[in-house]
């Protein structure tokens, strides 16, 4: 714990995760702009739906010329994050044990970038979302469950991204735990569940129950729960690293 090297460490995620913004917000901005020519040069009203980010509706709406436009990156941030964890871990064992970084640095320096990023696109989201509110021809917003304040939003937008990294990183290091026997055995059983068990336990419960119970959860408490359910993958990851061998 004393030789802990969280300055390179930091330095050296920073390195790839910079990498991962440009990625990121290239793609955000080639869609911003293929949707301003489709409301630039469509003559016909234009409705379509992008999975996660909303409905996308051209030439409709009190304004024809501008239509309504709702983006939202909340869930595609998400979504590369927990990418992010699941390759990010990979390298952090591969690159920083060979540079004589023990376990607690690769630990430690990957929990404050998880909560140092979402801080930092928490904010740029919301950022995004208060000129959304304030400038109609703006049409990006980024939150992960709409909730009412500026501050309430960046603090559920942080707990939601770092639950998808240390999700995607918990992922990632059991597979990495695990030989190839047994990665089989456990991609069937987890699949079994999701396709059998999950859908058996809704029917019993009733999809209706279920959806009010999930509602409650993420509506009431969602700030709560997300740091809840990323701190508990996280205190899991500490315990899978521990005794983590480099594998090529």
């Amino acid at each position: 714990m004393n030789n802990m090297r969280l300055k390179q460490a930091l330095h050296y995620q920073l390195d790839y995760m910079v990498k991962s913004y440009w990625g990121f917000f290239g793609v955000i901005i080639a869609i911003m702009i293929f949707i301003r020519l489709l409301m630039a040069f469509a003559g016909n009203a234009v409705s379509f739906e992008l999975p996660f980010a909303g409905d996308i509706n051209i030439g409709v709406g009190e304004v024809q010329a501008q239509g309504h436009v709702n983006f939202n990156i909340g869930i595609p941030v998400i979504i590369m994050l927990f990418i992010v964890g699941i390759i990010g871990i990979r390298e952090d064992i591969k690159m920083l044990l060979q540079h004589g970084m023990g376990r607690y640095t690769i630990y430690f320096s990957g929990l404050i970038n998880s909560l140092l990023t979402g801080a930092f696109l928490g904010f740029i989201c919301m950022i995004l979302s208060l000129i959304a509110n304030r400038w109609p021809g703006f049409f990006v917003i980024g939150s992960v469950v709409s909730v009412q304040g500026f501050l309430n939003g960046w603090i559920l937008n942080i707990g939601g991204f770092f639950f998808a990294w240390q999700l995607g990183s918990m992922i990632s290091l059991i597979y990495y735990r695990l030989n190839h026997i047994q990665q089989v055995i456990f991609s069937v059983s987890a699949g079994a569940v999701l396709l059998f068990g999950v859908p058996n336990i809704i029917s019993r419960i009733g999809a209706e129950a279920f959806a009010e119970s999930l509602s409650n959860i993420f509506v009431n408490n969602a700030i709560l729960t997300l740091f809840l359910l990323g701190a508990s993958a996280a205190a899991f990851n500490f315990l899978l690293l521990r005794r983590a061998e480099v594998k090529e």
